[in-house]
């Protein structure tokens, strides 16, 4: 039988009847989770760990006084507050050191990485380790985690007292706040975040938001949205609806711009399963009344053009750029989440340590080049490979049961139900493209999820499962220290560790690093002793890395009587797929007088990181200039091709002519589309027709002209929007027709 209408309370009720008088705390305490959600996302998403110390801390206390004044017993706490604090303990446990023998009966793997992590120092394995092959990171990860806590039981308690509107408020302003931000840099040509930070890997394609990737800035946006779209469900007056309307515009504009193929994809499935779910809603609540139908007519009426007018906007501050990333095609993503699996196969009952991914991935990477993945692009991955698959699967399942929408009564509200679906849009959007390992991310949504438990404990729906004997039993005192002091020994104790242990992620101190490097002279041993020492330090932080090992390399080539081998060797152990590696073993056996072993390692390089043609390429015709040793340095394929362009400019001396117009031919052979070889053809008849060489004198003047005209049409065919070939056909033109001719072009 479906329950009648006065089961339930009219739409938005309650929240007019608390909206005559909030207490002062209840202001107090979501003006400090405005303070936390907009604070983390205006400090570039709080990735930076001084931000996240502060943005922890300030969570924390926030959580312990307010738990505190509510006298909140340890079983009134939110059981996905406990879940979230389960997590965090498990990912610190995963840094304790425990002894090696232990380990590798447990993760063998695990353990001999660590056990081959200091043999370039020709150190023995440490005798205790932990089981994440990052623990500074995994410490990290349980600040963040208790932090989300934090923010939860924050949001739990005003959803708890006042309803969804002032969470959802606090998102909302938030999101509009980033698209503001986003706009005014990107009007005033800002290249630098609040004329401070600039962003160093991120390149944003309109402006410079506070969230500096793309995905993240559009799942941060999308959850926005759907909180502004369900304060306009809850709240009736004209002028807080108008401004909703206004900034929601903002938000979508700024969404698209991000050109994130995944965000926008998920916001389009969303706006078109609300009307369904409203629809749905009204008649499992029996509410399709008059009052009902113009309360939906209202918020259509200002949503539609609100949405539309994002979109004007958009198309407005668009560029072709902007298009053609979201119109892409490519599954490169498919790709890493397939070589994701065969990481968790290797590490699968406790994983490779939470945060620990970016070093331990590297091994299985799933193209060439000198990239370095952070992520998985997908949550559930993500959790999998660095938990285990037995507590991953564990707070999957649990999240699950947890977020249940009958558990959190969702149906009871209209704004409950269209917060849900921004909760689903956005972990519908983290399957493709990671955005909730960015502090700001998790922390409005833990916002939304907090007050969606609190809101459904207003309705007398979800109440803790603790027994009302126990509690009267149970002191003043004690009532009210429990849930207090759990969060002043959770936030203190991963504060420390992340202060005492290590501040460092990974990148960072590969460029500390890199910067000791280029300022050391290397020609002393001592200086290299110092630096080895620091070397060392970082791979036991980060033994999975093999950027520290190659470091190490460089260095060791540099210094009189030390063997890089060993440092090289680790790297390419931990990664085979690094090009700068093979490079660097190249040149060390050429050194030896070992060209063979040389050049197949060359080879390798241009293989596995086309970046470095260039270089491999001059690197070998230094060691050799024999046609057929060249080519004992080519790879298969187009890289080869791009290859035996380089080893022709490589070859710039006039006797050469011959050996490069061979190159070159074979290079057009094996890939008739590589505009290089096409230009490199074009360049080289120039320079015989404007020397006047034999091969381009007297009567073979006009058939220099023809091949030189025969590649400039491929040319002009596969760059057609480029400079490139025009110049080209001008320098021909005049070599064949005279200057005027080529002014005229």
């Amino acid at each position: 039988m479906r329950d009648g209408p006065d089961r339930y309370p009219p739409e938005g009720a309650g929240e007019r009847s608390r909206a005559r008088a909030v207490p002062a705390p209840e202001r107090l305490l979501v003006l400090s989770l405005a303070l936390l959600v907009i604070g983390s996302v205006m400090a570039a998403g709080s990735v930076h760990v001084w931000s996240l110390i502060a943005v922890a801390t300030l969570a924390h206390a926030s959580a312990v006084v307010a738990l505190w004044r509510r006298r909140t017993p340890l079983g009134s706490l939110s059981p996905i507050a406990w879940l979230i604090l389960g997590l965090a303990a498990y990912s610190a446990f995963q840094a304790v050191p425990f002894p090696m023998r232990w380990v590798a009966r447990v993760a063998p793997e695990s353990a001999d990485i660590w056990a081959r992590a200091l043999r370039p120092l020709e150190q023995g394995a440490p005798q205790f380790i932990p089981l994440s092959l990052d623990p500074g990171a995994s410490l990290l990860e349980a600040l963040k985690w208790t932090t989300y806590a934090a923010i939860l039981v924050i949001a739990a308690m005003i959803g708890k007292r006042g309803g969804l509107r002032g969470a959802l408020a606090v998102v909302f302003g938030s999101a509009v706040a980033v698209a503001l931000v986003t706009i005014v840099h990107g009007l005033a040509g800002a290249e630098k975040l609040f004329g401070i930070y600039a962003p160093r890997f991120a390149t944003p394609r309109w402006g410079i938001p506070p969230l500096l990737n793309s995905n993240n800035l559009a799942g941060y946006l999308n959850l926005g949205v759907f909180s502004g779209i369900a304060l306009l469900f809850s709240d009736r007056r004209r002028a807080t609806i108008w401004f909703t309307a206004v900034g929601l515009s903002l938000v979508v504009a700024v969404m698209v711009l991000s050109a994130s193929r995944g965000g926008v994809i998920a916001l389009s499935l969303g706006l078109l399963c609300l009307p369904l779910v409203v629809w749905a809603v009204r008649r499992k609540s029996g509410s399709l009344n008059g009052r009902s139908r113009n309360r939906t007519r209202t918020v259509a009426l200002f949503l539609v053009p609100a949405v539309v007018g994002g979109l004007v906007l958009a198309l407005l501050g668009s560029s072709e750029g902007t298009w053609e990333e979201l119109f892409y095609t490519g599954v490169e993503k498919l790709q890493l989440l397939g070589r994701t699996t065969a990481l968790i196969g290797q590490l699968p009952w406790f994983g490779v340590g939470r945060g620990a991914f970016e070093t331990a991935f590297t091994p299985f990477r799933p193209d060439s080049g000198p990239g370095i993945y952070s992520y998985p692009e997908n949550f559930v991955a993500q959790w999998l490979a660095e938990w285990g698959l037995p507590i991953g699967a564990l707070a999957l399942g649990a999240f699950m049961w947890l977020l249940r929408p009958g558990r959190l009564q969702i149906w009871r509200e209209m704004g409950s139900v269209v917060a849900f679906l921004g909760v689903l849009v956005l972990l519908l959007h983290n399957l493709t493209d990671i955005a909730l390992e960015v502090p700001a991310v998790c922390i409005a949504l833990g916002t939304v999820i907090g007050a969606l438990e609190g809101n459904a404990r207003r309705l007398g729906r979800t109440e803790p499962g603790r027994g009302p004997a126990r509690s009267q039993r149970q002191s003043a005192r004690r009532r009210r220290g429990g849930s207090a002091l759990l969060f002043v020994l959770a936030g203190s104790s991963a504060l420390a560790s992340v202060l005492l242990w290590d501040r460092h992620p990974a990148w960072a101190q590969r460029d500390e690093l890199s910067a000791r490097f280029s300022r050391t002279d290397f020609t002393r041993r001592a200086a290299f002793r110092g630096f080895a020492r620091e070397l060392g330090a970082a791979m036991i932080a980060h033994p999975a890395d093999p950027f520290f090992p190659l470091l190490g390399g460089l260095a060791a080539t540099q210094t009189p009587d030390v063997n890089p081998v060993p440092w090289i060797a680790r790297s390419l152990e931990r990664d085979f797929l690094n090009g700068r590696s093979h490079l660097l073993l190249a040149r060390v056996l050429a050194k030896k007088g070992l060209l063979h072993q040389a050049l197949l390692e060359a080879k390798l390089a241009a293989k596995y990181d086309p970046t470095l043609i260039g270089l491999v390429a001059t690197s070998v015709t230094n060691w050799t200039d024999q046609t057929d040793r060249l080519r004992a340095a080519v790879p298969e394929g187009r890289a080869g091709a791009s290859m035996l362009v380089a080893l022709a400019r490589a070859l710039p001396s006039p006797e050469r002519r011959e050996q490069r117009r061979t190159l070159v031919d074979e290079a057009i052979g094996r890939d008739p589309s590589l505009a290089e070889a096409r230009a490199f053809s074009i360049e080289e008849v120039l320079a015989d027709l404007e020397s006047k060489a034999p091969p381009c004198q007297g009567d073979l003047h006009s058939r220099c002209i023809a091949t030189a005209m025969a590649h400039l049409r491929e040319l002009e065919h596969l760059e057609h929007n480029a400079s490139r070939p025009l110049v080209l056909r001008a320098r021909v033109m005049d070599a064949d027709r005279g200057p005027r001719a080529a002014y005229d072009l």
